[in-house]
C-alpha cells in the first residue's frame, strides 16, 4: 500500500510536547502562538493530513523564527531546494538542544529504504532517554521491522494513550494499515472504522477508507470515502488524484455523480451548477437557470449558476459539460460583483466576496475583461484556460495589487490588473487540466 511506504519513509511523527524533565525533543519556544501553531501541525500531521500540517508548521516559523524541529517536518514535506534549506536550518538551530533534539535532526540523514534499521536503531536509542515521549513512541512503533511486533508496540501504545486521555486517533490509523500489511483485512477495517468514527471532522479517515476498498478493488466505495474526504478539505491532494483516476476507471458519470438524461433537465443543471463548489457548500446553495429563476432554493446564503458569457454551444440540447458552463457559486458580496460586472458598472461591496469554480473556465484574457477568444487576445501568451479554483473578490482591489499576475507559477495571481474587476485567483489541484502549465 502506498501510504504504508509514505508512512514509512517519510515519518509520521507523533505529538507529544512536553519538556518538563529536558528528555523529550524541544519543540517549543518562547513564542505562544508558534507554539499553538506547532501544536496544530502536529495533530495534522499525525493523522497524514500533509497540507495542513505544512500550513501550521510554516506559520510557526513565521512566528519564531529560532524553531527548530518545524525544519525537520517541513524538510520532510518538501524536496529540491527547499527541502535543503530546511534541513541545514534544522541542523543550525538544534545546537546547544538536549540529546534527543540532536537526535532527531540526525535522523535528516538517514532517509531512504535503505536507512530503515538505522532509523530504528536511532529512535529506539530516544526512546530508552524518554519512553514517554509520544512523538518518539510513535516513530519507534513505526520503524519496527518485524510487522508483527510494530503491531504489538502500537497496540500498547494505543491503550497507554486512552488511559492517559491522550490524543489516540492516529495510532488508530496506524493499525489499521499494519493489519492490512499483514492481510488481517477484519481487523484492518474495524480499526479505520473507528478512526473515523472517533475523528469525523478529519479529511484523512476518508482517504485511508477509500485506500482500504480502492486495494480491495472496490472502486465505488472507495470513490465515495474519497469524496468525503474532499468535503471535509477541498485541497486534500492524495483524495483529488484518487478521484481524478477513478474517474478514468469508472467513468465520468459515475465517479461524478452525473445525472444521465438531457443536459437541458433541472436535474443535471442542479448538479452541473452546484457542483462548482465543495459539496458542503453546494448542497445547500440556491441554484439559478439562464433566467436567473430557482431552480432549487438554497439555505446557506451562496448561490450557484451557469456564468459562460459565450452561451451554450449547442442550445437545443444544452450545455455540452459542467465546464462549457463555467458554473460558479457566490457567496453574497461576490453576487454583487458579478451583478456589476455583467452591468459594467464598478462593484461596490461591503466586505470582500469568495467564488468558487471547481470546473474551470474556457478561457480568459488574464489582462483584459471581456475578451471571448484567444484569438482576440492583444497577447496570446495572456490567454489563460483554468481548471478548478477559487476566486477573491475584494472590497477594495487595491489591496491585491501587490500579488503576482503570472498564472504559470502555481501561485494565487491577480487577473486583468489594473481593472476595477480586478480580482485574485487562487489554483487548486487540477488547475492546469486545460492548460499545461509553462
Amino acid at each position: 500500500m502506498k501510504k504504508i511506504l509514505a508512512l514509512l519513509t517519510i515519518f509520521i511523527v507523533g505529538c507529544s510536547t512536553s519538556t518538563s524533565d529536558g528528555k523529550y525533543i524541544q519543540w517549543m519556544g518562547d513564542n505562544e502562538i508558534a507554539n499553538n501553531y506547532v501544536r496544530k501541525g502536529m495533530f495534522h500531521w499525525y493523522n497524514v493530513e500533509w497540507e495542513k500540517a505544512y500550513s501550521f508548521f510554516s506559520g510557526a516559523l513565521e512566528e519564531d523564527p529560532t524553531l527548530f524541529a518545524p525544519h525537520v517536518v517541513l524538510s520532510w514535506l518538501s524536496d529540491g531546494e527547499a527541502k535543503k534549506i530546511h534541513k541545514e536550518k534544522a541542523k543550525q538551530l538544534v545546537k546547544g538542544k538536549n540529546e534527543n533534539s540532536q537526535l532527531f535532526v540526525s535522523i535528516l540523514d538517514l532517509e531512504g529504504p535503505d536507512n530503515a534499521i538505522k532509523r530504528n536503531e536511532l529512535w529506539s536509542k530516544m526512546h530508552d532517554i524518554e519512553p514517554d515521549g509520544g512523538f518518539i513512541n510513535h516513530m519507534y512503533a513505526w520503524t519496527i521491522q518485524d510487522r508483527k511486533e510494530r503491531i504489538n508496540e502500537f497496540e500498547n501504545f494505543l491503550q497507554q494513550e486512552k488511559e492517559d486521555g491522550d490524543t489516540y486517533f492516529h495510532i488508530l490509523n496506524a493499525l489499521g494499515y499494519a493489519y492490512y500489511n499483514i492481510d488481517d483485512k477484519e481487523k484492518a477495517k474495524y480499526y479505520l472504522d473507528e478512526y473515523a468514527r472517533v475523528y469525523p471532522n478529519g479529511y484523512n479517515p476518508h482517504d485511508s477508507m477509500g485506500e482500504f476498498f480502492y486495494n480491495e478493488k472496490d472502486y465505488e466505495t472507495a470513490l465515495v470515502h474519497y469524496k468525503k474526504a474532499l468535503d471535509q478539505y477541498p485541497m486534500a491532494n492524495s483524495a483529488i488524484n484518487k478521484v481524478k483516476e477513478l474517474k478514468e476507471k469508472l467513468g465520468n458519470k459515475i465517479s461524478n455523480n452525473e445525472p444521465s438524461g438531457s443536459h437541458t433537465s433541472e436535474n443535471w443543471q442542479v448538479w452541473a451548477y452546484s457542483t462548482a463548489a465543495p459539496a458542503y457548500i453546494a448542497e445547500n446553495a440556491t441554484v439559478l437557470n439562464a433566467s436567473m429563476e430557482p431552480l432549487r432554493v438554497g439555505t446557506n446564503g451562496w448561490t450557484c449558476l451557469a456564468a459562460n458569457p459565450r452561451g451554450m454551444s449547442d442550445s437545443e440540447n444544452g450545455w455540452k459539460d459542467a465546464h462549457e458552463a463555467m458554473p460558479v457559486c457566490a457567496d453574497g458580496e461576490s453576487m454583487k460583483w458579478m451583478q456589476a460586472y455583467m452591468g459594467g458598472t464598478i462593484p461596490k461591496l461591503d466586505g470582500d466576496g469568495f467564488m468558487w469554480m471547481l470546473h474551470g473556465d474556457m478561457g480568459e484574457d488574464n489582462s483584459k475583461p471581456m475578451v471571448m477568444a484567444k484569438g482576440d487576445a492583444d497577447d496570446p501568451n495572456e490567454w489563460i484556460e483554468s481548471g478548478p479554483h477559487l476566486m477573491l473578490m475584494p472590497k477594495d482591489p487595491a489591496t491585491i495589487d501587490n500579488q503576482t499576475t503570472d498564472f504559470n507559477s502555481g501561485a494565487p495571481y491577480v487577473m486583468w490588473a489594473g481593472s476595477p474587476y480586478r480580482h485574485l485567483m487562487i489554483p487548486v489541484n487540477g488547475y492546469y487540466q486545460y492548460q499545461s502549465q509553462k
